[in-house]
């Protein structure tokens, strides 16, 4: 389960998302696909779940998606905006 950092803040938009760390003043930028996998992830929905989702509504191999979904994660825990519980 992934629990959102309390120094995030997220502002969502038709684009993506902005997310700002208030702790260290940094600011991500997330693309559509990128928003939408923050946005499963806040409701509980658990990496293979999504990566599923995303397999089946984009047509792409799930071993691909699965690898980057994983790689996403990994990106958004080594920014703070994550922390595992």
């Amino acid at each position: 389960m992934f629990r959102i950092s309390d120094a995030i803040r997220t502002s969502v938009t038709q684009d993506g998302a902005i997310l700002l760390d208030i702790r260290h003043g940094q600011i991500l930028g997330l693309n559509r696909m990128g928003s939408a996998i923050f946005q499963m992830l806040q409701c509980g929905v658990e990496p293979s779940q999504i990566a599923r989702e995303i397999s089946r509504e984009f047509g792409a191999n799930i071993s691909e998606v699965q690898v980057d979904v994983l790689e996403f994660i990994e990106s958004l825990q080594k920014h703070g905006v994550f922390e595992v519980s």
